[in-house]
């Protein structure tokens, strides 16, 4: 299962790479030092992350 598959990081897609980890039943968002800056399996809490790594799109 790729829990990427029904993600929409929206306008922010072009700004990041997804990369299936098929050992995992979510999807995490890695910020540029590799901690976790968001986990889940909906888009809930995903944009509002995205904005505060990756500014507003």
């Amino acid at each position: 299962m790729d829990p990427t598959a029904t993600l929409d990081p929206g306008p922010w897609s072009p700004q990041i790479d997804t990369v299936p980890a098929p050992d995992l039943d979510t999807a995490l968002l890695l910020r540029p030092d590799c901690y976790i800056a968001w986990q889940g399996t909906t888009n809930e809490g995903l944009h509002e992350a995205l904005a505060t790594w990756f500014r507003a799109a």
